[in-house]
């Protein structure tokens, strides 16, 4: 978010020198754009107070399938190398790191190194079910997704991870893919 306050002087940047809030108020001091931005996004994903709804949650029941057993051990199984391998060197590459500043270039250039220490974290997640909070910090960048760029609501927030995070994850979601169809409707996905 800090980044679109840029020097006035540069010609060629999109520079935001004043934003309006939900309300159309213009504000135009650092602190008050990015309270703006703070409050505005602070809403839009605060948990919102859902009732539950019985009748559709039985619904959802019955479409659920049986996950076939040998997809269970799938996914009960411990990471292995070969896993580890595989998706730390499918990531696209160039793309930002996260706040430990570790690429995922990086990772592909030293896993002979640190495979055995990387896996051995991986497999750690995995048995206990634990990431420590400091695995799990982002950077929150906010890109200008339409006109005009001095309303709030005309960014759209990433959030850039650490890339041991996003292996991990990653390996978790390339094992759940095969069963997606025994969990989801079809009109999920």
């Amino acid at each position: 978010f800090f980044e679109i306050f840029k020097r006035r002087s540069d010609p060629e940047s999109k520079v935001i020198f004043e934003i309006k809030d939900s309300n159309g108020v213009t504000c135009n001091n650092t602190y008050d754009i990015l309270e703006v931005g703070r409050k505005y996004y602070q809403e839009l994903f605060s948990d919102k107070n859902l009732s539950p709804n019985p009748e559709l949650e039985e619904q959802f029941l019955e479409c659920v399938k049986c996950v076939p057993i040998e997809y269970l051990d799938m996914l009960k199984s411990p990471i292995s190398m070969q896993e580890l391998y595989d998706t730390v060197h499918s990531f696209k590459k160039g793309k930002s790191p996260g706040p430990d500043g570790l690429s995922i270039e990086f990772y592909c250039t030293v896993f002979s190194i640190i495979k055995k220490d990387l896996l051995q974290v991986m497999n750690n997640f995995f048995d206990t079910g634990f990431i420590p909070a400091k695995f799990k910090v982002g950077f929150m960048k906010l890109i200008p997704k339409r006109e005009p760029l001095d309303e709030i609501g005309n960014y759209r927030p990433i959030n850039l991870l650490n890339v041991d995070l996003k292996i991990y994850s990653k390996i978790l979601c390339s094992r759940m893919k095969p069963i997606l169809s025994y969990v989801l409707h079809e009109s999920q996905f």
